[in-house]
């Protein structure tokens, strides 16, 4: 069974992002994500996607979710574009989902 595990925080008035980044700065949350999520899929729309530094993302698995598919993937072996969430659920490995509004 495929577990779908979403990462959230927000601050008291339920904003959870800031343009393409975070609203606060915590090393130690920002660690502890990328222990968790260390060699599981993540999961993010096209515009969280391209706000990310790349470095943050290379050799890491991804999904990108793009209504129209066209996203273009700067990591063509790690990293995939998806333009329905409904084919998420053949997924036979945990799924971490890290971002956007949308999603």
């Amino acid at each position: 069974m495929t577990i779908v595990a979403i990462w959230c925080r927000h601050i008291g008035d339920n904003v959870i992002g800031a343009g393409s980044g975070l609203p606060w700065k915590i090393p130690s949350d920002t660690r502890r994500f990328r222990n968790l999520t260390e060699g599981q899929i993540k999961v993010m729309g096209r515009r969280t996607y391209e706000g990310m530094p790349q470095k943050v993302l290379m050799e890491r698995r991804v999904i990108v979710l793009d209504a129209d598919g066209a996203c273009e993937v700067f990591d063509k072996v790690n990293h995939i574009v998806v333009d329905d969430v409904n084919k998420l659920k053949d997924y036979a490995e945990d799924l971490y989902i890290s971002g956007g509004a949308s999603v």
